[in-house]
Parts: C-alpha cells; sequence; structure tokens
C-alpha cells in the first residue's frame, strides 16, 4: 500500500509542477518565498522525524512530503521572481524524474526509506549477486506470496526473472544448483502456524537466469 501511495504522490508532484511551471510565469517573490518556506516547514518535520522515529518501523512519509514537495517548486522556481540560491536548490529535484523513468522502484524505495541502500522488503541472498525479493505486484491471480529474482548492480536493481512461487511466505532459501548464465535452482522453504503445531514445506523451483528482455533494468514494482 506504502508503495502505491509513495507513486501516487509522486506523479501528482510531477503534474503539479508542470502545471505551475506553465501556468504561474512571474509569480512575485514573496509568494515563492512563502511556498518555499511550507516546502522549509515540511524538511524540519523531516529532521525531528530522525529522531522521534519508531526503529520498527521503514517508512518516512514526512522524507517523501518533503521530496515531493521540492518537485512541485522546481519548475516555478525559474519562472518566478526568486533568488538564484533557490533556482539551483530546487532543480536538484528535478534529478528524481530520471531516476524514475530508469529505475522506478528505487526511486520509491528512497521515498519511503531516505535512503537508495535500505530496501523496504526483504532480499534473501541466493549466489554471488543474485538475490530473491518479494514482489509488490503480480501478474497472477493468486492470494499468495510472489517474488522477482534480482541481480544487485551497485544501487540499481535488474530484475531477472517474475512472479515466482513457493506457495507462501519464504522463511529461507536454498541453492540446489547454480549454472552460471543457464539456470538457479531454488528451494524455498515456507511455514503455516497454527494454534498446535507449526507446519513446514519446502518447494524446488528452477529459475533461468535469462531474462525476456536481456540486461533491461526493471520498470515495474
Amino acid at each position: 500500500m506504502s508503495f502505491y501511495l509513495s507513486l501516487f504522490v509522486f506523479i501528482i508532484s510531477l503534474v503539479a509542477g508542470l502545471v505551475l511551471m506553465i501556468m504561474a510565469k512571474g509569480m512575485h517573490r514573496e509568494k515563492f518565498l512563502l511556498l518555499s518556506s511550507i516546502h522549509g516547514i515540511f524538511l524540519l518535520a523531516f529532521l525531528a522525524s530522525l529522531i522521534l522515529q519508531n526503529s520498527e518501523s521503514a517508512y518516512n512519509y514526512f522524507f517523501m512530503i518533503f521530496i515531493c514537495s521540492g518537485v512541485v517548486l522546481s519548475g516555478l522556481s525559474w519562472r518566478s521572481d526568486s533568488p538564484k540560491v533557490l533556482r539551483i536548490y530546487f532543480s536538484v529535484f528535478t534529478l528524481t524524474f530520471p531516476i524514475f523513468l530508469l529505475s522506478p522502484s528505487l526511486l520509491l524505495n528512497f521515498l519511503l526509506t531516505a535512503s537508495f541502500n535500505k530496501s523496504t522488503e526483504q532480499m534473501l541472498p541466493l549466489q554471488g549477486r543474485y538475490y530473491l525479493e518479494k514482489q509488490n505486484i503480480s501478474r497472477k491471480k493468486e492470494d499468495i506470496e510472489h517474488y522477482k529474482l534480482i541481480l544487485k548492480k551497485g544501487i540499481f536493481h535488474q530484475t531477472v526473472q517474475r512472479d515466482l512461487s513457493f506457495g507462501g511466505k519464504l522463511d529461507s532459501v536454498k541453492v540446489i544448483q547454480f549454472e552460471p548464465g543457464e539456470f538457479i535452482m531454488i528451494r524455498g522453504y515456507t511455514s503455516q502456524n497454527t494454534y498446535v503445531s507449526t507446519d513446514k514445506d519446502s518447494l524446488d523451483v528452477q529459475v533461468p537466469l535469462a531474462s525476456k528482455k536481456p540486461g533491461a533494468i526493471e520498470y515495474r514494482l
């Protein structure tokens, strides 16, 4: 749900920024400074949340609002009578757009966690730079967890295969066989807790390492 929210807020901020850049040409400096001060309040709220945040929570919505408000004002800053230093400052927020085009999931993680390295979902290490990560959206109409196989390339992640299912939520994984460039055989362990017992199960899944679009960076959530 948080991913949908961050995607919605970011898209709205892009649209609002574009509309303001077109419609609000020649805005007086005082009005722009007032809007900038509201943006500054969001920054202070974010800094305060870092001090008061619950360590159990992975999300920081104040940071998302701070970034998105900067996106809204980025175009307006060059169309108004604003100080040059603010124009340069708000131009930095336009970098979020090419990042979004290159890797939407990377940007949405950044908006929610204030970090390019922190993921809101657990990544299960497999072999080398290959990992399993829980999907937020699946094309299959099944009420079970789905995972994707990713290849880490620095801060960017290439999705190799999607919609992998092990019959439930994974507790752990084990690599049974790994053939570089061909396939990886993964054994996924799941468990189902009841009032009287814990039932454990496992399923082996062979995953091809050649994606449908070789070398393509993931554009889906």
